[in-house]
């Protein structure tokens, strides 16, 4: 028996949230020029670790922070400084000591962008829908 030309996995799992935050990451990186990060075990303790301090909303404010806002601080971490260095590498983002912080100023940017753009929409973690996150095809 000839198997069909596209397989695909399908699951009733809900989104991993993890998932979601380090694909956030990786558009974070992409205009930066860098190489593309691997979803590693590490990376995802590290994910998972800023998940215990904050919300999953929190954490993806923070991704979106550092992808959209344009002031001094995120630009400076983007490699906008005197040595030319990037810090927004994923231990950099989800570090616990800066968390806090580094929420801090998110919420104080979504504050303000609020105001000049009529309103901050922060993606939604739809737990009703299966997550399909893979799709494998054979031809």
């Amino acid at each position: 028996m000839k198997p069909s030309k596209i397989v695909k996995l399908v699951t009733d799992a809900p989104p991993d949230p993890v998932l979601i935050v380090f694909d956030k990451y990786i558009n974070l990186r992409k205009p930066l020029q860098k190489s593309t990060p691997k979803l590693s075990k590490i990376s995802r303790e590290m994910i998972s670790n800023a998940l215990s301090i904050v919300s999953f909303e929190e954490l993806i404010l923070i991704v979106d922070y550092f992808t959209k806002s344009t002031d001094d601080y995120v630009l400076f971490m983007r490699g906008k400084n005197e040595c030319g260095k990037d810090y927004v590498r994923l231990d950099n983002l989800t570090r616990v000591t800066k968390l806090k912080e580094k929420l801090s100023r998110a919420k104080q940017w979504k504050k303000k962008s609020s105001k000049e753009d009529g309103g901050y929409v922060p993606p939604v973690l739809d737990t009703s829908k299966p997550f399909l996150p893979y799709r494998m095809v054979t031809k």
